[in-house]
């Protein structure tokens, strides 16, 4: 357990001062390298390699004593590391398993909530009508219940008390994303919240975890008016924003902010398919002028064939599509299809076709397969083919309130063919979007600004008024005098990673922020002891200023087999540019591993932060340098 006492430190930028409420933790264990990851004891000087368990107060203790550190990289250390330690902290301390309670209470609910192997172990045995006997019969018993969390007076004596306004948070449950707009909503803003499961999520959990006690904390029944107004009444204040962190459940988040009359008056933007679907997405941007990818709907093999073939001129075999055959060569003049189901989640089944042999094997593998998010066991019954769009590709962060969209960070993927594999993460990287950065003009800047340009038209397209969102947009420069952007996707959610640290000390603030003052910044009713905890919206520039370089390396995993070794770790952690790194349990010594094909399956992270430019290429290039030999298996 890590205990938490509270101080204050200042961020600044060109436009706009953000105090954070930041932590600094003591550990309790000196412990190397282990099975279960690293822990790091404050004076051992290193950054440890981690696991989610203890990557919390790793992170906090990330500083390197080394002579060689300037002046201006301790103070950008101390910066992310204080940082890290902010987003951490959510009201006492944090357990060993990584969960955050805030007091006694949050003990007794683990031991309730500790499994129960028996009805495990005979739910298992179940066949699948009897398993959906059962859950009908959960649903059916069990009635949704608001899971309410209430703010706290900060004073003599602290205490909870019932606020006027609240919030609806689906899916909440990672530490660095949902549970701190949780938290920063309860502290910083005094309001309520509504922690509520989507029914996917809800299916996920007992299909899969043989969980049945989350049953009540699912949404109540959209189809019935009954129901969801009896649940709304048991919410002691006004909701007035509903926050979804998974994809899986934004549809039904958006529905049930139509259900609770969010929409249109409040910050909601009623029911949209084409913010998931990636079909009609495409659909409807074409209909607003915007540059598209060609794309096409096919219900049998025939269908996309007769598309790849005409349309995209795939050819029948790879030799003929260019000289080399390789998996991972991909040269400008190839031809490539895009077969994937319309709705996904990070790029699962999404094939790069060559040949007909390979659209033909991709189509078949989606076609017929049980469709993402569902809930009423609906299948691909169609799968979508695309061109494929060249370029360079960002991630355009974006919060949006009103209407009137504000980037929260830009970043460039570093996407590579390694593993047998077309397109693999290699790294994130934060990108500025003017000049400010370095004093000289940069050819990429007008890159960058068409970028931002086309995610936000593309949100206007699809009605997205409210709300964060991670939009991906690819721009083609290759042409003379001639660019082009076209919108891969969009996703009305945060950017899955941990981002918060990076940009708040490389920009100065971070979108989980950004969103909270961007749904609850205009109440009246806000406390004014914690005015130093929220930001100011009409403060924050529609672009940010970028200060320092920033970025997140995806370890790849280049071996298959049990890792008998780690090498290379000790000159990863001396680099300047390195402030924090994880490597997944799965890749620790002693595990069987595979090598990494998409971002499911990286073996870990890194934060790099630098003011330096040279010295942050010459530190990613390094570590991307080292990640072949990184896992020495037998």
């Amino acid at each position: 357990m890590f205990l938490f006492s509270s101080q204050m430190i200042l961020f600044a930028t060109s436009t706009a001062a953000a105090f954070m409420h930041v932590g600094i933790a003591s550990a309790a264990n000196t412990n190397p390298i282990h099975a279960g990851g690293a822990s790091l004891h404050p004076s051992n000087g290193n950054i440890p390699v981690t696991t989610p368990n203890d990557r919390i107060a790793s992170s906090m203790f990330g500083l390197r004593r080394t002579p060689v550190m300037s002046l201006q990289q301790k103070k950008q250390r101390i910066q992310y590391s204080s940082t890290v330690a902010m987003m951490r902290v959510n009201g006492g301390y944090i357990d060993d398993e990584g969960g955050v309670n805030g007091d006694e209470m949050g003990k007794e609910e683990r031991e309730q909530d500790k499994p129960n192997t028996q009805n495990d172990a005979k739910r298992e045995n179940m066949s699948p009508e009897r398993r959906a006997e059962e859950m009908n019969r959960f649903y059916r018993d069990v009635p949704a219940v608001p899971h309410c969390e209430l703010p706290r007076r900060f004073g003599e004596f602290e205490e909870e008390y019932t606020p006027e306004h609240g919030i609806v948070m689906v899916d909440n449950f990672c530490p660095y994303h949902g549970e701190y707009i949780a938290h920063m909503a309860r502290e910083a803003y005094g309001v309520g919240v509504v922690n509520s499961l989507s029914e996917y999520l809800v299916g996920f959990l007992y299909n899969v975890r043989n969980e049945t006690r989350h049953f009540s904390d699912r949404m109540p029944s959209l189809e019935n008016v009954e129901e969801v107004m009896r649940w709304r009444d048991l919410i002691p204040f006004e909701i007035v924003a509903i926050y979804c962190e998974s994809d899986s459940g934004l549809g039904e988040a958006e529905k049930l902010g139509l259900a609770l009359g969010l929409y249109p008056d409040g910050c909601h933007d009623g029911y949209n398919e084409g913010r998931r679907d990636k079909f009609i997405m495409n659909q409807i941007l074409s209909e607003e002028g915007m540059d598209t990818v060609r794309q096409t709907l096919c219900s049998s093999l025939e269908d996309a064939m007769t598309f790849a073939s005409e349309e995209l001129g795939i050819p029948s075999s790879i030799e003929e599509n260019s000289s080399s055959s390789s998996l991972t060569s991909f040269p400008k003049d190839k031809k490539i299809c895009v077969v994937k189901p319309t709705r996904g989640v990070a790029s699962d089944n999404v094939h790069l076709c060559r040949s007909l042999s390979e659209v033909e094997s991709a189509f078949k593998s989606i076609h017929g397969t049980p469709m993402f998010a569902t809930t009423r066991n609906e299948r691909n019954e169609q799968v979508l083919l695309q061109e494929y769009a060249k370029g360079t590709e960002y991630a355009v962060d974006i919060v949006t309130k009103n209407g009137q969209h504000k980037v929260a960070a830009l970043w460039r993927y570093d996407k590579r063919p390694v593993n047998g594999a077309p397109v693999v993460y290699h790294g994130t990287e934060l990108q500025p979007i003017d000049n400010t950065f370095t004093g000289d003009p940069r050819p990429e800047n007008e890159e960058r600004l068409l970028a931002c340009d086309t995610a936000m038209r593309a949100l206007d397209a699809l009605g997205v008024r409210w709300g964060m969102s991670h939009n991906e947009v690819m721009v083609d420069s290759s042409q003379p005098n001639k660019m082009t952007a076209k919108l891969i996707e969009i996703n009305c959610r945060q950017h899955n990673t941990d981002f918060a640290p990076l940009t708040s000390a490389c920009v100065g603030y971070n979108a989980l922020d950004m969103v909270l003052a961007a749904y609850l910044g205009d109440l009246d009713d806000l406390p004014p002891e914690t005015l130093h905890l929220r930001l100011d919206w009409d403060s924050l520039p529609v672009l940010p200023t970028t200060q320092l370089n920033g970025a997140v390396v995806h370890l790849v995993c280049h071996v298959k087999g049990k890792v008998v070794e780690l090498k290379h770790i000790e000159e990863i952690q001396a680099l300047k540019s390195v402030v924090a790194m994880e490597i997944y349990p799965g890749f620790l010594e002693g595990e069987y591993v595979k090598p990494t094909l998409d971002i499911r399956s990286d073996a870990g992270w890194l934060h790099l932060i630098n003011d330096d430019e040279k010295q942050f290429r010459s530190d990613y290039d390094r570590i991307v340098d080292l990640m072949p030999e990184m896992f020495v298996v037998d």
